[in-house]
């Protein structure tokens, strides 16, 4: 990659990553909404566990959205910089038998995977065009591998490492991992389809629409998609 492309990769990132306090902010309101919206429908046991959530959750807003902000902005710095991302200290875990234990991070690992999941299906046209123009920034015309480091591995980690901020069990932070997924998956649906657009506004032309190829062996480019609106 030449130094003109590296820097207009990381002005890219560096421009994403301030916009990321608005989107956590978006991500953890979506969630007590859709969690109240949801309590009707839920049983006994379930809306219990929401009630509790919804009276802990919006209390210690401040400090979730500081811990979503703070693992994205480490994983994404690391891998532009060519790095395995550093781990943030996992908080206490409750005084649990070891078993027990063993099964709450079985469920958080379950939930994110859900969680990748649901920002995959959900975002999938805007995760296939977002790497199709940092592709172009990185210089990858054939787009060989994903240069795109705000990836739905990364947010869901993310989401996990916030959940444990709050003081409760683990069984309560993957439930919160659990509610919180659709939500995610939307706001980054938006936050994807944004990026796009200010990189199509920069005059980007992502990678994938130079390198189609039409019957007869010509190339042409596919007209260009707008993402405003």
């Amino acid at each position: 990659m030449n130094g003109r492309l590296a820097n207009a990769r990381l002005q890219f990132i560096d421009d994403e990553l301030m916009r990321l306090p608005m989107v956590a902010d978006q991500v953890f309101d979506a969630t007590w909404r859709a969690m109240t919206d949801n309590v009707p429908g839920l049983d006994h046991h379930e809306r219990g566990i929401v009630a509790e959530l919804l009276q802990t959750g919006p209390a210690h807003r401040g400090r979730l959205v500081e811990r979503f902000v703070d693992a994205v902005r480490r994983h994404v710095r690391a891998e532009a910089a060519g790095q395995a991302p550093a781990q943030a200290a996992p908080a206490a875990a409750p005084a649990i038998g070891l078993s027990l234990l063993d099964e709450t991070e079985i469920a958080a690992d379950v939930e994110t995977s859900h969680a990748i999941e649901a920002i995959r299906s959900v975002a999938e046209h805007e995760l296939r065009e977002l790497s199709a123009y940092v592709s172009a920034l990185a210089g990858d015309p054939d787009v060989s591998r994903d240069h795109n480091p705000f990836r739905a591995e990364t947010y869901a980690q993310a989401l996990w490492e916030a959940a444990q901020a709050l003081p409760l069990g683990r069984a309560y932070q993957a439930r919160l991992m659990r509610h919180a997924a659709q939500p995610l998956a939307q706001v980054l649906r938006k936050a994807y389809a944004g990026a796009c657009a200010r990189l199509e506004s920069q005059g980007i032309e992502p990678a994938t629409y130079r390198t189609l190829i039409l019957p007869g062996g010509k190339r042409s480019a596919r007209p260009s998609e707008s993402w405003q609106g």
